[in-house]
C-alpha cells in the first residue's frame, strides 16, 4: 500500500535516494556558506550542530519504517491454476489460462483477495458472480465475488491482501 503501491520498489529507492542526495549537498552548501559569511566560535558551531542533529533525528528514524507490499498474482507469484509456487516469474503477466477468455482490461484497478494473494481486478480473479451484502438495496455493496476460477477458494474478498490479512479499498471513481 502507499508509495509502494503507485510505485515499484525500485522507483521508491530511486526517489528516497535522489531526496536524501538533495538534502545532503543543500546541508553542506549551506553550511560552508554559514561559515564563511560569520565567524563562529567552537561552542556556537557545536551548539548548532546538536540542534540540527536533535531536529533530523525523526528523519532518520523514517528510514526504519517498512511498509509490506502486496503479492500479486501474474506480477509477484504464479496464479494458482499455473502452479501457485514462489518460484520467480520469467515474464510476468495479469493474464493466466484461468483469465484468457475473460478480456479482462487494466484501466481500471479493482483489487481482489483470497488465501494471500491479491487479484488486479475480479476479471483477473477470473471471478464470474458477485455476492452483495444487501441486494434489495440500491446502495448495496460488494460483499465478495464468487466463481473465482483463478483463486485457491473459488472466492475473492474486494480488497489488498497485506500479509495478515485483506484491506477494503473502496474505488470512489
Amino acid at each position: 500500500s502507499g508509495i509502494n503501491a503507485e510505485y515499484g520498489a525500485r522507483e521508491v529507492g530511486s526517489i528516497m535516494g535522489i531526496g536524501h542526495l538533495v538534502g545532503i549537498c543543500t546541508g553542506l552548501l549551506a553550511g560552508g556558506i554559514l561559515i564563511r559569511i560569520k565567524t563562529w566560535e567552537p561552542r556556537q558551531l557545536q551548539l548548532i550542530f546538536s540542534i540540527l542533529s536533535t531536529v533530523s533525528l525523526p528523519f532518520l528514524l523514517g528510514l526504519f519504517i517498512y511498509c509490506p507490499s502486496e503479492t500479486y498474482a501474474g506480477v509477484d507469484v504464479h496464479y494458482f491454476t499455473d502452479g501457485f509456487n514462489n518460484t520467480q516469474l520469467q515474464s510476468p503477466s495479469l493474464l493466466s489460462e484461468c483469465n484468457s477468455d475473460c478480456s479482462c482490461t487494466t484501466a481500471f484497478h479493482q483489487p481482489v483477495c483470497d488465501s494471500g494473494v491479491t487479484y488486479f481486478s475480479p476479471c483477473h480473479a477470473g471471478c464470474l458472480d458477485v455476492e452483495l451484502n444487501d441486494p434489495f438495496s440500491k446502495n448495496s455493496s460488494v460483499h465478495h465475488y464468487t466463481e473465482c476460477s483463478c483463486t485457491t477458494t473459488g472466492t475473492a474478498m474486494p480488497g489488498t491482501w497485506d500479509g495478515h490479512a485483506w484491506n477494503l479499498r473502496r474505488n470512489l471513481s
